[in-house]
C-alpha cells in the first residue's frame, strides 16, 4: 500500500537556488514514488532566509524529475520541524493515513519521527542519501551540531506533546472498552 511521503524542508541559497540539503531530501523523496511506495509527496517549508519557500524549491526540483503536480502537496507556512509535523499531519489524516514516509537526513531523523508521533502520525524513517547530492564535511558538522542543540532546546515542549498525544489514545481506548462491557 502506498502512503504519503513528507520531505522535510532546508536552506533556500540566495537567488533561490536549492542548498544540497533540501535538494538531497527531494531527490530521495522523489526516488521514493519512482519505485511505486508513495504517491504524495507533501513538500514542506516555508519561507527562510532567502525566497521563495523552501516548499517550492521541492516543487521545482520534484517537477523537473518528472513528478506531476497532482501528486505533490505544499505546506509553505512550517518553519520548524514541530510545525512541519502539525501542518502535515493534517494533511495525512485527510487524505485518510495515519502512517507517513518521513523524508530527512539521518541527523535529524529522531526528532522528526518523535514530532510526527506527537500529531499521531507513525512514521516510516527514510534518511536522505548523501550520495544523491553531498555535503561538505564543514557544512555536515554545522548541521549535526545545529541539530544537537534543537535537541537539547525542543526536547520539552516535544515531549509533552507526545505525552498528552499517547494520554489521549490511552483515554479514548478506556471509554471505548467501557462501552463496549456496558452494551
Amino acid at each position: 500500500m502506498q502512503i504519503p511521503a513528507v520531505i522535510l524542508g532546508a536552506a533556500v541559497l540566495q537567488g533561490g537556488r536549492p542548498s544540497p540539503t533540501l535538494r538531497r531530501r527531494t531527490l530521495t523523496a522523489v526516488l521514493l514514488a519512482k519505485e511505486g511506495l508513495t504517491n504524495k509527496l507533501i513538500l514542506s517549508g516555508g519561507i527562510g532566509r532567502f525566497e521563495p519557500a523552501e516548499a517550492e524549491v521541492m516543487l521545482d526540483i520534484a517537477n523537473r524529475e518528472g513528478i506531476a503536480n497532482a501528486d505533490l502537496i505544499l505546506d509553505t507556512y512550517s518553519s520548524s520541524t514541530i510545525e512541519t509535523a502539525r501542518n502535515c499531519a493534517l494533511i495525512i489524516h485527510e487524505l485518510g493515513f495515519n502512517e507517513a514516509w518521513i523524508v530527512t537526513d539521518s541527523y535529524h531523523m529522531c526528532r522528526s519521527l518523535l514530532a510526527f508521533r506527537a500529531f499521531g502520525i507513525i512514521g516510516k524513517a527514510v534518511p536522505a542519501s548523501n550520495a544523491l547530492c553531498p555535503s561538505t564535511t564543514v557544512n555536515m558538522i554545522k548541521a549535526r551540531t545545529r541539530e544537537m542543540l534543537a535537541c537539547i532546546w525542543g526536547a520539552a515542549p516535544l515531549l509533552l506533546l507526545l505525552l498528552r498525544h499517547e494520554a489521549l489514545i490511552h483515554i479514548i481506548r478506556h471509554l471505548n472498552r467501557r462501552r463496549i462491557t456496558k452494551q
